[in-house]
């Protein structure tokens, strides 16, 4: 299990996260991140979070929170203005 969940791209360990998200109504905690991702250690959560966070994947507050994602806006269609 361990292996396969460590394999999973940034997109998709960003997704899991999301979805807990969703899910939960707030941003898990290390160790959560942990069993999401299949991590042996909330370090390596961590390590995994840094980097999310590097390549703009995740972001985090000024005293270090996750924040949760931004909320998608839908396109419908286009309108001419002017």
């Amino acid at each position: 299990m361990y292996t396969i969940l460590a394999l999973m791209s940034r997109e998709e360990r960003a997704e899991k996260i999301n979805e807990f998200y969703r899910r939960e109504r707030r941003m898990p905690t290390y160790r959560e991140i942990q069993a999401l991702l299949g991590f042996r250690s909330p370090n390596a959560a961590y390590k995994a979070v840094e980097r999310l966070v590097a390549t703009g994947t995740l972001r985090k507050d000024g005293n270090g929170r996750l924040l949760p994602p931004l909320p998608s806006a839908r396109v419908h269609g286009t309108v001419e203005a002017g």
